[in-house]
Parts: structure tokens; sequence; C-alpha cells
């Protein structure tokens, strides 16, 4: 009588323990470009601005401001609530001394990372900058007081034609950009589950209305 062999199941030993046992099995060049391309990949994906291919971009076709601007829904049926500082616009005009995608799948529709800087501010011989995790630093190389301004905008773009303008924008190029300065975003199930929320500590969260990248002088 012939025995078929018995399947055997993996253990979590087994999973956790795979990448080295695969390690072993393959030569360590094919291994180390693997790695550097995975790197490198991240590092694109998350700090230089473009959309790769669609790949980062916001599904706008999916996503729906109301009216008013107040709420955003997606046809899976998530929606955010939207709430306001002030029912102005705001102006922002400078020097762009840093700019990077938002890869923020809470709030999907959250596109950009943009340091503004004027005066100052703007003179990287006087004040060096610095952006991560959506928090921006500086520091004076001189003891002066700095005079001008430096802000932190996390935008939220209404439509596509206003983040295609934004993947325009490259660090050391002078920018407009307009907005409502929003004061906090909050998630929800279909259900009306709490997702969580999203609020900026000192930096520039805006709906942005328009954007203009100025000819250098």
């Amino acid at each position: 009588m012939e025995t078929s062999p018995r399947r055997s199941s993996l253990s979590l030993k087994d999973i956790l323990f795979a990448p080295f046992v695969l390690m072993l099995e393959f030569p360590l060049v094919p291994i180390a470009v693997l790695v550097v391309l995975a790197l490198l990949g991240g590092y694109v994906y998350y700090w230089v601005n473009i959309d790769l291919f669609g790949l980062g971009r916001p599904d706008y076709k999916n996503l729906h401001f109301n009216s008013g601007n107040s709420q955003v829904v997606a046809s899976s049926g998530l929606y955010w609530n939207i709430s306001y500082e002030s029912p102005n616009e705001s102006n922002y005009t400078g020097l762009v001394r840093f700019v990077s995608p938002d890869r923020e799948p809470t709030v999907p529709f959250l596109t950009h990372d943009i340091l503004v800087t004027t005066g100052d501010f703007a003179n990287a011989q006087l004040v060096d900058t610095s952006v991560f995790d959506h928090h921006f630093t500086w520091h004076l190389s001189q003891k002066i007081t700095p005079s001008g301004k430096i802000n932190l905008i996390h935008a939220v773009p209404m439509n596509e034609a206003l983040y295609r303008q934004l993947l325009g924008i490259r660090s050391g190029q002078n920018a407009v950009i307009h907005g409502l300065e929003i004061l906090r975003i909050e998630g929800y199930q279909k259900t009306g589950e709490y997702l969580g929320k999203w609020e900026d500590d000192g930096c520039n969260s805006l709906l942005v209305t328009f954007v203009q990248v100025l000819k250098a002088q």
C-alpha cells in the first residue's frame, strides 16, 4: 500500500528565518544590489517630488471635495471632515528651501511638505534649515537676529491641476502658494467609526487654491 508524504506546516520560526536562508543560498552581490535598489526606491518615494508614474498620486477620481471644502468623501465610503482657522486665505511667497511628497495613507489628499522662506531665512549662508517627519528646524551660522519668515506648508491641493503644479516646484525656486489654513482633519470609516486626526504642530496645513512658480530674477 502506498502512502502519501505528510504535508509539513510552516511555523513562525520558519517564516522569520526564511530571509536568512535565502541569503545563504543566493550570491551576495545580487542581494547587495537589491538592498541598494530598495533603499534608493524608498528615498525616491518619500523624498523626491515626483508621483512615480501615478503610483504616489492621490486618486482624485474617487476623492470628492464638497462645495464648502469642509468634507472629503472617498468612493470606498471613508470620509474626512476639515475645519479651518479662518475663512480668509493666506499667501506664502518666497524661496522654497525644501519640498517633498507626503505619503500619509490616513490622509491621502495631503500631498506635499514645502518650506517657504523670506529675508534671512532664505539665505543659506546665514540660516541652515532642515525638514524631517513633517517638522522643520533652523540654525543661525552667525550671531544675528534673523528677519523674514519661515513656514512649512502641509499642502492639500483641492484638485488634480493644483497637485500637478505642486509637483513642478523644486528647492531653490521662488513660489507663490495661496490657501485656507486648516485647523484639523478628522477621518471616519463609512460606518462612522473614528479613524484619527491630522493637526499640525507649529506649521501651516493649507487647502491650496493657487500655485505659481516665479521666474528667477
